[in-house]
């Protein structure tokens, strides 16, 4: 020791180093856990928030299980994607649980636990189209046979068309207006002059 009490050890003044008690150093250990905790948390908040702004820009209804062409639904699903440049599959999955009415979310939770969201795309899409599309008749006959029954004419013909485009796309607009014009009273019916109906929205006016 020198004459000011520090320890000496060959001639040189040895430094004092103080450690931390076992006690304080665990709770800096959790405090820096719990802050990157945190950091991670909040992370993650900015990524759903987007994929929900993204959602709300998409010009698509949610899907139903009332939907009779699921097919249909889900490639305009995908056409709107790749509008807003939302090309990951894991992103596509995400959203698409947006778009899920309640009828529809258990099956999305159920294809979350056995898919996972981090597998592809198609194999979600495939899965989609499985469960929904229609394999039976009924959907065809209630687009045939629905019928005006009373308050808008334009609301009757509107969603006509559209039960009639959901069972075939490729229907041509001569046969639309036929169908649309046969579901309407006789005394409507024989106030429409047949030779100029060109197109669907002439019965709309």
């Amino acid at each position: 020791m020198d004459d000011y009490d520090n320890m000496l050890f060959a001639g040189q003044c040895l430094e004092e180093i103080t450690s931390k008690p076992a006690i304080q150093e665990e709770k800096d250990s959790l405090n820096t856990l719990k802050l990157l905790e945190a950091l991670v948390g909040n992370a993650q908040i900015p990524r759903d928030q987007n994929l929900k702004k993204i959602s709300e820009k998409f010009v698509l209804e949610k899907f139903t299980s009332k939907d009779i062409n699921a097919s249909h639904w889900i490639n305009n699903f995908e056409k709107e994607c790749i509008c807003f440049d939302v090309n990951e599959d894991h992103k596509k999955i995400e959203i698409l649980r947006l778009f899920m009415d309640k009828s529809c979310t258990d099956w999305y939770s159920s294809m979350l636990i056995k898919l996972t969201g981090d597998s592809e795309w198609k194999i979600w899409k495939n899965k989609f189209c499985e469960t929904f599309s229609s394999k039976g008749w009924n959907p065809v006959t209630y687009a045939l046979l629905y019928k005006y029954r009373d308050g808008s004419l334009l609301d009757y013909a509107i969603k006509k068309e559209k039960l009639l485009l959901d069972m075939r796309r490729t229907i041509d607009s001569g046969t639309l207006i036929d169908l649309i014009s046969a579901g309407l009273p006789e005394f409507i019916l024989n106030r429409i002059d047949r030779e100029v109906l060109k197109d669907t929205v002439d019965l709309f006016s």
